[in-house]
């Protein structure tokens, strides 16, 4: 049986710099090493102070650089023989003197994050390394980077001339970081300037090599990207059960969408799955437009030529287009809050004379809580009338409603109705109008053989029904969720929203995360609380390692955005990355805006963005909602202004203790979902003197406080 092999990104940048004669000497050698990396010619076991697997493959004047697993083969890196290690290394840790390297205890180096390694390692074909085959130190020059091999390397990366002559203009590399350039051209320039160390190569992502020829492809640009590599776990849950019902769950950074995505190219590949004669047209469901841009980019990638199959939407287009096919008004109402405090005051003066507990109860309440009974308790589960609303369940609410409780608020939400009857109505009432007109057949609407919805933990029972109606049969649905990044737990059973949701022995739990690591996904728990979780999908594992996790405390406003800016800059020089690819979280778009302003005057270019304005690649430090951020992942993550006044944010007003708990587990699932989008750095921000009561339930442990 032949070894896998997997690509790291540095390889690829290396391979696209080298003479074509070498990379053709790697597309030839690499079947060869396919069969036995330990003893095809020219092979020798390298770095044996500091590793145990790390090979390399001698290509006359270059050397390959890979790492062995358990039948798998990782490529690290390629380069000039001596440079190499310095190079592409990182000379602290492969220069040692032979007296460190005597007493040093090497170990394996993971070819991926889920390689288990091998019991022994051979020392290669090589009986010796070449006296050639040693580490150099060898100095960047000072002055401006235009000098030399870098001008030779621009060119051989078939960077633009016009961008060439602006890169060699500047002298360091933080100059580079501020020129107008692409993406792929700034990743390159950061790739020789500050070249990985093994460790951070071990953590980049690794993509599949399937086709030796593809490196080849590769070179000539008819290749354009390699298709990400899937954990065993991944790769058998795409292809597993591709019948449903299926549900996927899985908590923060464990592969869901992904796994949806290849479960899409598994369906449309018709040499390994053949379930649908012709093939089958998917609907795929996503959070967000910034996730759903994404999705698409992805699936050109991974079927180019069945792209045609597959629609990439979320679920408020579709509900709107079923409305209007009825002949129906479509106009969403975005203030149904004031409407809701019209009506709450209607009713309690309506009966005032009977200041009962429940009238009492009522009147506690804030319109938003009564805005959210009214759009995800008898919208979202489509109740009908007042003898349906005293048997439902209210999984997830805190305030237990009585029966004359119900009896009030079921006519709150009539009188909410009456006042906005030529208004318009909430996103949820035309949801669940959709769902009338699918179900009775009354709109022509062309259903669809697979539909997948990602994060269907966001949608009410009403749109998980729209998902259910729009396929034409259960055996085409495939859901992932986790219900501990729902910003609220509304508890409901599957089966009792749709007859086609049923998942009994269909579900699945993806049990490693590839995003965080472990310091940041043990701290996150710790907003979780006491409130109600999915254990299963909470104990995930994760698989990098990383700095802890801060909060800083500051006296006033200013110090905490100095100490933000701070943190920001030191962080993209810890991971070698620029400043932008930092993200703010705040709560309110207030915030954001304040944050915003307060670090471009510390220097750091920086914008308050929105949900439709968010452009994952533009330079500047991205200052956002909590919301927002749902869905998304970025290197740094700071949390701004985590204070009394936002978190939990009680007002004086409100004194009934189960909504208040159900507010201050809200806002503990809010700062759960914000935490669990850092990737590799993440903090917390608060003034000392009004910070909020949850980082005191902060694990010291697990938060390193900076005061």
């Amino acid at each position: 049986m032949s070894f896998e092999v997997v690509l790291k990104d540095a390889f690829l940048k290396d391979f696209t710099a080298i003479p074509q004669s070498t990379q053709n000497g790697i597309t030839r050698s690499l079947n060869a090493l396919k069969v036995d990396p330990f003893r095809a010619p020219n092979v020798k076991r390298v770095l044996k102070h500091l590793y145990h697997n790390v090979y390399r493959l001698r290509l006359g004047d270059y050397r390959l650089v890979y790492a062995v697993g358990d039948r798998i083969i990782s490529l690290l890196a390629v380069g000039r023989r001596g440079e190499i290690y310095n190079r592409y290394l990182g000379d602290t840790e492969a220069l040692v003197t032979a007296d460190a390297a005597k007493d040093a205890t090497p170990k394996a180096l993971k070819t991926t994050p889920f390689d288990h390694g091998r019991a022994w390692y051979p020392e290669g074909s090589e009986e010796s390394a070449s006296s050639r085959d040693v580490p150099l130190i060898k100095e960047k020059a000072d002055g401006p980077v235009g000098q030399g091999a870098f001008a030779d390397l621009l060119e051989r990366w078939s960077i633009p001339q016009e961008q060439r002559q602006r890169i060699l203009r500047c002298s360091n590399l933080q100059e580079i970081f501020l020129l107008e350039l692409p993406d792929e051209t700034m990743k390159v320039v950061q790739h020789w300037y500050n070249p990985p160390t093994l460790q951070e190569l071990n953590e980049q992502p690794d993509f599949s090599l399937d086709n030796v020829s593809d490196l080849e492809r590769f070179r000539d640009g008819t290749l354009t990207r390699f298709l990400l590599k899937l954990s065993p776990e991944q790769e058998k849950i795409a292809a597993r059960s591709l019948r449903g019902p299926a549900l996927v769950k899985g908590g923060p950074g464990t592969g869901k969408s992904l796994v949806a995505l290849y479960r899409v190219k598994n369906l449309v590949d018709p040499k390994e799955y053949k379930l649908f004669e012709p093939l089958p047209r998917i609907l795929f469901l996503t959070y967000g437009k910034s996730l759903m841009n994404a999705t698409k980019q992805l699936l050109d990638e991974l079927i180019p030529g069945n792209r045609e199959q597959v629609v990439v939407t979320n679920l408020d287009p579709l509900v709107r287009q079923i409305v209007l096919a009825t002949g129906e008004k479509f106009i969403p109402l975005y203030d149904l809050g004031e409407f809701v405090q019209q009506a709450k005051w209607s009713v309690l003066t309506a009966h005032e004379h009977q200041a009962t507990n429940a009238w009492l109860t009522l009147a506690d309440l804030r319109p938003n809580y009564l805005l959210e009974e009214i759009e995800w308790v008898i919208e979202g589960r489509r109740i009908r009338s007042l003898e349906e609303y005293f048997q439902i369940e209210r999984s997830g609410r805190k305030v237990p409603f009585s029966q004359p409780l119900r009896v009030l608020m079921w006519e709150v939400y009539l009188e909410t109705l009456h006042l906005t009857a030529e208004k318009g109505h909430s996103w949820e009432y035309y949801r669940g109008r959709a769902l009338d007109a699918l179900q009775t057949n009354t709109v022509d609407i062309a259903k669809y053989d697979v539909v997948l919805v990602d994060e269907a933990q966001d949608l009410s029972p009403v749109g998980l029904g729209i998902c259910a109606e729009l396929c034409k049969s259960p055996s085409g649905l495939f859901f992932t969720a986790d219900a501990n990044q729902s910003i609220y737990n509304r508890g409901f059973s599957w089966s009792k929203v749709h007859e086609f949701l049923d998942f009994r022995g269909r579900s699945t739990i993806l049990r490693y995360n590839y995003r965080s690591t472990k310091q940041i996904a043990a701290a996150c728990k710790d907003f979780l609380g006491t409130s109600e979780i999915d254990g299963e999908t909470v104990a995930t594992s994760a698989v990098h390692e990383g700095a802890q996790p801060k909060v800083y405390l500051a006296e006033k406003d200013q110090e905490q955005y100095e100490k933000l800016a701070q943190f920001l800059r030191q962080s993209a020089q810890d991971l070698r990355l620029p400043v932008w690819t930092g993200t703010v979280l705040v709560l309110s778009n207030k915030n954001a805006a304040k944050v915003a302003d307060a670090l471009n005057e510390l220097g750091i270019a920086a914008r308050h963005v929105k949900g439709e304005e968010l452009h994952l690649k533009e330079k500047v430090v991205k200052v956002m909602t909590l919301h927002t951020s749902k869905g998304l992942e970025f290197p740094t993550v700071a949390i701004a202004h985590v204070e009394i006044e936002s978190f939990p944010g009680i007002k004086e007003d409100l004194t009934d203790q189960g909504e208040i708990q159900e507010l201050a587990d809200c806002k503990r699932k809010l700062l759960f979902v914000g935490s669990s989008r850092a990737m590799r750095r993440l903090a917390l921000f608060a003034n000392a003197s009004c910070c909020s009561p949850f980082l005191d339930d902060l694990s010291r442990e697990k938060w390193d406080f900076v005061y």
